[in-house]
């Protein structure tokens, strides 16, 4: 499972470098009257390179399949890291998973399950009256009372559970994380790297090592999550540090600002509106990772979408959809408009 995934990690990371490379690469002028070799050297050095592969390919074996001696299996000390976790780690993983549902958990999900819809409905309603007017309480309430409507609404609200929870964990690790590494160009580098590496991982790869130390639970589809969905945050959160306008932090430390006031009273406030589109990006796919972990946990919303699936109950499954689809319209219509408003009052965007 390790060695396809980083296969395809790097895969990805590859044509994205190279796609954003293609993004910076802006006109060339040649001088006039040159010959065609100095007009288009990338063009004859490509076509090059593409007809020598060709003919070592129809050649050379090797050049076109890696001979199998060549080859080098990681696989076996990604096994080696499980068996010695199953042996020094396990026990205290199911100590915790233990400790977390009895205390936190399931309590958290028979709160949800028994949310009635209607406090929602006006909840979401006021909240949205307050963001931005009639228009927006209005869509945002209609999104959750169609899920209502749907008959899912139990099953809705233990899905919801799950992702505010994971959602909560990923941004207390990775807002944080994502201020630390907005502080040099060096750890920036760095980090993005490694968020290019976990966002592009198969999805199902994250329910591996969540069973391993969870075993099947509520704790393991949470792990999971977090362990998927923690990017955005990181990501916006150091888009959002480092792109906060020059002319301010100049004048921030033009007045005695030390860098640690400059980053707590200027900076982070000027990102919050772009942190707060890290975490709703991080909804989003938590959302749509939450309906993965029902491979771990049939629960809530997954398990009608799972237990459709064999039935070919389309019908099921499009409603369950549906709910899925109006869960996340609705948190992304409220954190959308409250963002760009922010933005507006921070003079970050024209009003």
């Amino acid at each position: 499972g390790m060695e396809i995934g980083i296969a395809i990690v790097v895969m990805a990371i590859t044509l994205d470098r190279l796609s954003q490379a293609l993004g910076h690469w802006g006109h060339t002028h040649s001088a006039p009257g040159l010959p065609f070799t100095a007009r288009h050297p990338y063009l004859i050095a490509s076509s090059t390179v593409i007809g020598g592969g060709v003919l070592m390919a129809n050649t050379w074996e090797a050049a076109q399949r890696v001979p199998k001696s060549w080859m080098w299996s990681h696989a076996q000390y990604w096994e080696a890291l499980v068996d010695w976790s199953k042996v020094n780690i396990y026990s205290y993983t199911i100590w915790f998973r233990d400790q977390l549902e009895g205390f936190i958990l399931l309590p958290m999900r028979d709160a949800f399950a028994t949310l009635p819809w209607l406090a929602v409905v006006v909840l979401v309603f006021t909240i949205g009256w307050f963001i931005n007017g009639r228009r927006l309480a209005i869509m945002s309430s209609s999104l959750v009372a169609t899920i209502a409507l749907t008959g899912f609404w139990a099953q809705a609200m233990i899905s919801l559970y799950q992702l505010t929870f994971a959602v909560f964990l990923a941004a207390l690790i990775g807002v944080p994380f994502g201020i630390w590494a907005a502080g040099t160009a060096r750890r920036n580098s760095v980090v993005q790297v490694a968020l290019d590496s976990f966002q592009t991982f198969p999805s199902f790869v994250y329910l591996l090592p969540a069973i391993m130390f969870f075993s099947v639970s509520e704790t393991a589809v949470i792990f999971a999550v977090v362990l998927s969905v923690s990017v955005p945050a990181i990501r916006y959160t150091i888009f959002g540090i480092r792109n906060v306008p020059g002319h301010l932090v100049e004048a921030s430390t033009m007045s005695g600002c030390s860098k640690r006031q400059t980053l707590w009273k200027v900076k982070v406030p000027m990102a919050i509106p772009e942190i707060m589109l890290g975490i709703n990006q991080t909804i989003m796919f938590g959302l749509f990772m939450v309906m993965i972990g029902g491979l771990i946990k049939t629960t809530g919303l997954a398990r009608e979408l799972i237990e459709a699936q064999p039935n070919v109950d389309s019908g099921r499954a499009i409603v369950g959809g549906i709910a899925v689809a109006c869960i996340g319209m609705s948190i992304d219509l409220l954190i959308s408009e409250w963002s760009d408003k922010r933005k507006k009052q921070l003079g970050l965007i024209e009003a």
